[in-house]
């Protein structure tokens, strides 16, 4: 599956995931070991689910948010997770972006500062630096 997603073959490693899970003994522990949230989402929002992505990411943030805090990296990541399906949705212009959010679509840097930090900057000329 990992080539699939490597290749971008979407729609294939979508299949192979479901098939895989498909396959799982009717064990709920092994199961939920064998199923990742995150991968789950990213191959629905890469095949067009996007409804389905979006419900996967808000409802992995409201679980680590009740049982991690809002700043715990557990949180964080599943707030940059949603904030991955938000932009991947044709919805974007309509949501209430977060600080995280913010910085998926910004330089490396702007998880550091507040929101307006992540917001594109205009590069210096060499000119203006000598100055």
């Amino acid at each position: 599956m990992r080539a699939l997603i490597g290749l971008r073959r979407w729609s294939e490693a979508d299949a192979s995931y479901s098939s895989f899970l498909a396959s799982m003994p009717p064990d709920v522990l092994a199961r939920t070991r064998a199923s990742d949230w995150r991968l789950l989402a990213l191959l629905a929002a890469k095949n067009g689910r996007m409804d389905e992505a979006l419900d996967l990411a808000e409802r992995s943030l409201r679980y680590r948010n009740r049982l991690y805090g809002a700043n715990h990296p557990l949180t964080q990541e599943a707030a940059g997770m949603r904030g991955l399906v938000r932009l991947r949705s044709a919805h974007f212009r309509e949501v209430q972006w977060t600080e995280a959010d913010f910085a998926l679509i910004d330089e490396a840097d702007a998880l550091l500062g507040p929101p307006e930090a992540a917001r594109p900057r205009r590069s210096r000329s060499r000119r203006s630096i000598r100055r």
